[in-house]
């Protein structure tokens, strides 16, 4: 990535911080894991990090502090032309909260007799009783004509229907 397109970034202030948060904590997170180099680790982290849809002045500021042992004087002056006084040097490193990386929904597979046969996105945790209606208007035509002889769930995980 060229500095100028660095500059380029535009600055939001988030009306959804909540989401802009998110998306900081998980960039943050993946960063440590990709830090040892292994030649494409940091061209794969700013490929993440530039393909959010709108950089608000904090995420902006998580990436210059991500970046900075790797470009150390380019992220000295992108704090600086941020109104940031600080060293970046001196910075701490971003923290990350696990239970922000929680999502809010599970995209679960329903099999019958084994066999994928649809898959449904549910809120996490969800009742086995939500779980069993959405799967069976879901796979109506795998049931038509048999019967349900046993119901296999691992919560947010998958759901096998059985039949016979």
């Amino acid at each position: 990535m060229r500095p100028e397109r660095l500059y380029q970034l535009d600055i939001v202030e988030a009306a959804d911080r909540v989401a802009i948060h998110v998306g900081g904590r998980k960039r943050s997170r993946g960063a440590r894991k990709d830090i040892p180099m292994e030649g494409t680790s940091y061209p794969l982290f700013v490929s993440k990090v530039t393909k959010q849809p709108s950089r608000s002045r904090e995420l902006l500021d998580r990436f210059v502090r991500v970046l900075a042992p790797f470009a150390p004087h380019l992220c000295e002056e992108l704090r600086q032309r941020m109104g940031t006084s600080d060293k970046i040097a001196f910075v701490a490193w971003p923290a990350h909260d696990p239970a922000l990386l929680v999502e809010d929904t599970v995209t679960m597979p329903v099999q019958v007799n084994g066999k994928l046969r649809a898959t449904l996105t549910l809120p996490r945790g969800a009742d086995q009783a939500t779980v069993q209606a959405a799967a069976d208007a879901n796979v109506a035509k795998y049931l038509e004509g048999v019967t349900i002889r046993k119901v296999i769930r691992v919560k947010d995980k998958r759901l096998n229907l059985v039949v016979g």
